[in-house]
C-alpha cells in the first residue's frame, strides 16, 4: 500500500470499520486520537504492544518470525484494547488476552507496567514501574533436537497490598518466589499456547537464524518451531519503597 506512511499504526477490529471510524464517542476522539493517547498512557502500555506497518511487513518478509497486531473494538460508546491478535505469516490463527498480552510484553521485554501477584484467598500485591528484560539462547544438539532456554529478569516497585499492611524482609523474599512462580508458569502457558498455533511473536526463529546460520538453510522452521523444547526462568525483583520496614 504505497501511499501509506510506513511507520503507521496497525489493529484489528471485528466491528464495522466504517460505523466504527464514525462513531461519535464521549470524549470525541477518532479512533487515530484514542489509539495514541492509550500507547503513551504508562499503566496500560504493557497491555496493548505499538506496531508500526513497516513492522509487520518486514517480520512477514524475514520469515524469521510472525506479526502480532493489538485489537481494537467499541465499547459502550468508546474505543478499546481487547487484546492480541497473533498470525503465522498473513493469516491470522488466534489471539491473547489482555492478561496474556501482559506476559507477552514481559518476555519481549518492557520498561513499564504494571503487575498484581496473588498471595492466597483475597490477598494480592500490586507493583509499578515494572520492567523486564529477557535472553533466549537456542540450542541444537547433535541429533538435530533444538531447544530454547529464556531467561526473564523481572522487577517492580511495590505500592499496594491487600489487605494493607507493611511488608518485612523475610515477606518480601516471599513474595519475590511466589513472584518467580506465577510468572514461570504463565510464561510457559503462553509459549505452549503459542507453539500449538505455529505463531512466533517472540522472534525465537531470529534468534535460531542468528545463532546457526548454516542450519537454518536446511530446515522448515513451520515444522520445527512447534515441537521445539522451550524452558522458562524467571527472576523476580521487589524494588523497596515505603511499604517495607
Amino acid at each position: 500500500i504505497p501511499l501509506i506512511p510506513p511507520n503507521t499504526r496497525v489493529l484489528i477490529t471485528r466491528d464495522d470499520l466504517v460505523e466504527l471510524m464514525e462513531m461519535q464517542n464521549r470524549d470525541n476522539l477518532t479512533p487515530g486520537n484514542y489509539i495514541d493517547f492509550y500507547f503513551q498512557t504508562p499503566d496500560i502500555r504493557s497491555l496493548a504492544i505499538p506496531v508500526d506497518l513497516w513492522r509487520v511487513n518486514s517480520m512477514i518478509d524475514q520469515k524469521t518470525g510472525d506479526p502480532f497486531i493489538p485489537m481494537l473494538e467499541a465499547s459502550q460508546n468508546n474505543y478499546r484494547i481487547t487484546g492480541t491478535a497473533l498470525f503465522s505469516q498473513n493469516r491470522m490463527v488466534g489471539e491473547l488476552s489482555k492478561e496474556e498480552t501482559q506476559t507477552f510484553s514481559l518476555i519481549r521485554g518492557t520498561d513499564v507496567g504494571f503487575l498484581t501477584i496473588p498471595l492466597g484467598k483475597n490477598q494480592h500485591v500490586a507493583f509499578a514501574n515494572v520492567r523486564s528484560k529477557s535472553e533466549i539462547r537456542p540450542n541444537m544438539s547433535p541429533g538435530d533436537s533444538l531447544t530454547f532456554n529464556v531467561s526473564v529478569d523481572i522487577q517492580g516497585a511495590l505500592v499496594e497490598t491487600f489487605p494493607h499492611r507493611e511488608i518485612g524482609w523475610q515477606e518480601k523474599q516471599e513474595i519475590e518466589r511466589k513472584g518467580e512462580s506465577l510468572m514461570k508458569q504463565e510464561m510457559e502457558r503462553l509459549i505452549a499456547k503459542l507453539q500449538s498455533l505455529n505463531t512466533d511473536p517472540v522472534g525465537f526463529g531470529g534468534k535460531f537464524r542468528i545463532a546457526y546460520p548454516r542450519e537454518w538453510e536446511d530446515i522448515d522452521w513451520n515444522k520445527v518451531y512447534p515441537n521445539a523444547e522451550i524452558t522458562v526462568d524467571a527472576n523476580f525483583t521487589v524494588k523497596e519503597t515505603g511499604l517495607f520496614r
